[in-house]
């Protein structure tokens, strides 16, 4: 990325048919305004499910570049301590997608606990509208001992009570969160962040929140509202 007003992008076979004086014979290096943002991905239908490649572990991690993939880690989480990595862009196409669920559900099946590597990719056109009254509306509504990284996610999350996050809502001390990037707009009452809602505890040593940044609408109507965290 050119830090002073452009955007790198590497591209190929778009110049057949073109006049090329302007780029070079032999150019694939194309310059956009640091306002555009050009992302492919495909596009979600809402309701498909497939399973993704992969074992889980570490070595083999289950692959995830559909919204199939996606569906099929959040229905249901299951508390699945496993390994998955993005491999492509997302678009939910506009769908409400949690991977898990709320605390007032069922507490040690609905939380994911795993390592999800978003592997410089983005999640699109999220969009969760949750009007009930439960806290915890998240992509990732319940985080305990896992680790989210590399992960950039667009979109909107509106929620009408507590602990409403743009990629986590309520977390333990013992989590890792790192290199995540939230573009999402995000609101609700008491409890609203960017990146995450609510800590429970004091994280220390390599737990926590750290290299995250944030560039969504984050406003709540009640206390704790924060960019990063609530």
């Amino acid at each position: 990325v050119d830090p002073d007003s452009k955007r790198t992008w590497t591209v190929s076979n778009i110049f057949n048919g073109i006049d090329r004086s302007n780029f070079g014979e032999n150019s694939t290096v194309l310059y956009l305004p640091s306002n555009i943002t050009v992302i492919g991905a495909p596009v979600w239908d809402g309701t498909t499910v497939t399973a993704p490649s992969g074992t889980g572990t570490e070595a083999d991690p289950y692959l995830i570049s559909t919204g199939g993939h996606l569906k099929w880690l959040a229905d249901p989480v299951g508390g699945r301590n496993n390994h998955f990595k993005m491999t492509n862009n997302i678009d939910l196409g506009g769908y409400g997608l949690t991977i898990g669920a709320a605390a007032n559900s069922t507490w040690s099946s609905d939380r994911f606990e795993g390592v999800f590597d978003g592997n410089g990719y983005s999640i699109l056109n999220l969009k969760i509208d949750d009007t009930t009254s439960r806290g915890e509306v998240a992509l990732f509504p319940l985080l305990y001992d896992g680790t989210i990284k590399n992960l950039t996610v667009y979109g909107t999350v509106n929620g009408s009570a507590e602990n409403v996050g743009g990629i986590v809502g309520w977390t333990n001390a013992g989590i890792n969160i790192k290199y995540c990037t939230n573009e999402a707009s995000v609101n609700g009452a008491s409890n609203i962040g960017g990146i995450v809602a609510y800590i429970s505890g004091t994280s220390s040593g390599t737990h926590g929140v750290s290299n995250c940044k944030n560039s969504g609408a984050v406003t709540g109507t009640s206390s704790n509202v924060g960019g990063i965290l609530g």
